[in-house]
């Protein structure tokens, strides 16, 4: 997986937040993240609340294999969402 480029854009239409599965309108400022995965071009869309979220916790977190789509909201006892408890940023 190689990283191509990561811009914040508007929205042309609507969007789904790779880490938490919203829907946003167009016209929403996004971030968006281009790789090279397996010789495929592919694209995610991260929204602002997603964003932080992986910034807060970029010392817990290995990239090298990408994020799942969802990460953000998977079920508390799979590892990402274990993270988020571990450092007391997602509330109980």
């Amino acid at each position: 997986m190689n990283h191509i480029r990561t811009e914040i854009v508007t929205a042309r239409k609507p969007v789904q937040c790779w880490g938490c599965c919203r829907v946003f309108p167009k016209g929403t400022r996004i971030e968006k993240c281009t790789w090279a995965i397996d010789g495929r071009v592919r694209t995610s869309a991260w929204c602002a609340t997603c964003r932080r979220m992986l910034v807060l916790l970029e010392d817990f977190l290995d990239p090298v294999d990408g994020y799942d789509f969802g990460c953000m909201v998977e079920d508390p006892r799979d590892g990402f969402a274990d993270v988020m408890y571990e450092t007391e940023f997602w509330p109980s």
